[in-house]
Order: C-alpha cells, then sequence, then structure tokens
C-alpha cells in the first residue's frame, strides 16, 4: 500500500456538517472526496471545474440587454 501523508485544512463547522451530509449520501467521506479533487487537479493541470464569479442581478440584465441587442 502507498505511503500517505496528512492534510490540514481549516473550513467553518457548518461547511462541514453540509459536505459530510452529501459525501455521505454519495458513500465517500471527506478524505477520499479531497483526495478524488486532487487527482483530478493533477491530470487537468487545473482545477477540474470553472471557476467563475457569481452573477447578480446587474449582471444577468446587462447580459440579457447584450444578447437582445446583437
Amino acid at each position: 500500500m502507498e505511503k500517505t501523508e496528512m492534510v490540514h485544512i481549516r473550513i467553518s463547522p457548518k461547511l462541514k456538517r453540509e459536505s459530510e451530509e452529501v459525501l455521505n449520501d454519495l458513500g465517500i467521506n471527506i478524505s477520499y472526496a479531497i483526495s478524488m479533487f486532487l487527482t483530478q487537479l493533477v491530470h487537468k493541470q487545473g482545477f477540474p471545474f470553472d471557476i467563475v464569479l457569481p452573477k447578480n442581478e446587474e449582471s444577468e440584465k446587462a447580459e440579457k440587454l447584450a444578447s437582445a441587442i446583437n
């Protein structure tokens, strides 16, 4: 078996609890989920998902207006 290392992170108790609930439904634990994330990060040489700023109401209105003009 491959040797493992410890990683310590700080997250809010609420985020931890909510994450564990979802992961439990998926049948995996937080340690395995983080390992899956890091494996994908290495394979893709970047985040395995898009990193975007959340849209607010004003940006959505501007996008709709721009779309209607084009």
